[in-house]
């Protein structure tokens, strides 16, 4: 069965309601599904007396300006997860319960990492998650959702025992996400690509958990410090390098046209020229 780890945000607002929204769907899973919430923030206490599958610990390390470090986080999660197979969740990531057999498609005992592009949806309600969810989100997905594009990672699934090395990134700041694929490629750990069969919902929000809106997200100094910390922007990947492509009939090979981009994109004038559109993408979102 499956732990699902997430580092939220205070329990405010919109930001409540998402939160709540995501955490809801991820208990309608499996009776025997794990959440571990990572955090002292706002709300965080009170969510998890809804139900005993929910875990609260609150000692994690941070920075100075109180975001938290995934190193500590994954160490942690990793640590006391009573499952062999966790899930990274970005907060307000919906999970559909058709995730669970997707999941026994995949191989057993190896050193394997599964990602899923996520669709960005308006939702500013709380869902009634008695009466036909699933089926109506599939529907709103289809019609007013937008796939987004292969940067962006909120959804890693990964065995507990993968050699993955997480450094000293901060929770909500680009550049963590890609440096971490490009480093398990290095590691020759296998990139299963699952956004066919995995359908990840992500709530759209704006940028008020943040001081300095936006811009202090993309541009400000913890961005930089994920950067640095990756060794810069050509030392990144996308889920576009993934080797395998998880479908309803198990494993396959992606397009060819995929496969030599994950090849090409490993060699240094190619990153180096990938870091620079990305630097275009970064500043494009202020």
């Amino acid at each position: 069965m499956l732990t699902i780890f997430t580092i939220p945000k205070p329990f405010v607002k919109n930001i409540a309601i998402t939160q709540t929204n995501a955490i809801n769907s991820w208990l309608c899973l499996d009776k025997n599904v794990e959440i571990l919430l990572f955090g002292d923030e706002q709300g965080m206490q009170e969510i998890t007396l809804r139900d005993p599958r929910i875990r609260h610990i609150s000692s994690i390390k941070k920075n100075q300006q109180g975001t938290p470090f995934l190193s500590d986080v994954f160490k942690k999660a990793r640590a006391v997860a009573k499952h062999n197979l966790l899930c990274y969740a970005s907060s307000d990531i919906i999970l559909l319960p058709s995730l669970i057999p997707i999941l026994k498609k995949l191989p057993e005992n190896k050193h394997i990492t599964v990602l899923a592009r996520r669709t960005d949806i308006d939702i500013d309600k709380p869902i009634d998650f008695s009466n036909n969810w699933e089926a109506k989100l599939v529907d709103k997905a289809k019609s007013h959702g937008k796939l987004h594009g292969f940067s962006a990672l909120d959804l890693i699934i990964f065995p507990k025992n993968l050699p993955m090395n997480m450094p000293d990134f901060l929770v909500g700041r680009p550049g963590w996400d890609n440096a971490l694929i490009y480093q398990l490629i290095r590691q020759r750990i296998t990139i299963i690509d699952a956004s066919h069969v995995i359908t990840a919902i992500h709530q759209n929000h704006d940028y008020s958990h943040h001081a300095e809106g936006k811009k202090g997200v993309w541009q400000g100094s913890e961005a930089w410090h994920n950067f640095s910390l990756a060794g810069g922007l050509s030392q990144m990947a996308t889920i576009k390098n993934a080797r395998y492509l998880l479908t309803e009939n198990g494993l396959a090979r992606p397009p060819f046209t995929h496969l030599l981009y994950s090849y090409i994109s490993l060699f240094y004038p190619i990153r180096k020229l990938l870091g620079i559109k990305r630097w275009v993408y970064t500043t494009a979102k202020l």
